[in-house]
Order: C-alpha cells, then structure tokens, then sequence
C-alpha cells in the first residue's frame, strides 16, 4: 500500500495528487509542487495541512481514473 496526497486536501484550488512511500517522500514532493506550480512558500501552515492530509491509497487505482500523479 502506498500513501496519497491530495493538494486539494491542503486547501488549494488543484486537482494535483502526489504517490508515493513514505511521508517525507510525499512532503518533499509536495513542497516542490507548491513553490513551483502554486509559486507559494511552503508554509509551516501548508505543510501541517499536507501532513495531516496523507493516507494510505492503492496508487495504481488512482493511475486508472486518469489522476495526474507524481511518484
């Protein structure tokens, strides 16, 4: 099982889903989504909504309804 970030659940307009293994990954990975697609700092606010955001998801399910994700 792997874990799932929906940016949308950070409270960003954006249908952007991160995939990944572990929650640094998918913070890491977040971080670099919002300052370079949002050109947003990723805030200690943000980043708390990220990491209360995350949970576990089959990732290969969300690839099969055309979800854009990153891994």
């Amino acid at each position: 099982m792997h874990r799932i970030l929906r940016c949308a659940d950070t409270g960003l307009y954006c249908d952007f889903v991160i995939c990944g293994r572990t929650k640094d990954e998918l913070l890491n990975n977040a971080g670099d989504h919002i300052r370079d697609f949002h050109k947003k700092e990723f805030s200690k606010d943000l980043y708390e909504k990220a990491q209360n955001a995350i949970h576990e998801a089959d990732c290969e399910q969300e690839i099969q309804t055309g979800r854009i994700l990153l891994f």
